[in-house]
């Protein structure tokens, strides 16, 4: 959390119609044989995974539309300024705990050191 939001992992784009289109492309071309890709084609329209893809966008479009003015301006992130700023005592622990991670060492060993404030 010290880190800030760049130390996030990215999300997974897999579940999105632009991605689902993609694919279905890279199967086409590279990887599937004709009959292969018409049999996936079938199951895509059997389960309607290309709907769902499709469906879902369209839903997230409408429902950001909805969402009152108030709420998106509650949403949007504060300026860097106003953010609550960690104490010393936190920075000392998270640099202990950094430097035995350093080492080797693994979260719920019992020798992982254990900081005790002044």
């Amino acid at each position: 959390m010290e880190e800030g939001p760049k130390a996030c992992p990215e999300s997974n784009q897999q579940a999105n119609l632009a991605e689902y289109i993609r694919s279905r492309k890279h199967f086409k071309e590279n990887v599937l044989t004709p009959w292969e890709y018409k049999k996936l084609k079938m199951a895509d329209w059997l389960q309607w995974r290309y709907f769902a893809y499709w469906l879902e966008e369209w839903q997230q479009k409408r429902m950001i539309k909805k969402i009152p003015q108030e709420i998106q301006a509650w949403s949007q992130p504060i300026p860097e300024d106003q953010w609550a700023k960690p104490s010393e005592q936190l920075l000392e622990a998270e640099k202990i705990t950094q430097a035995y991670y350093q080492q080797g060492g693994k979260f719920g060993d019992k020798d992982m050191p254990i900081y005790q404030p002044k």
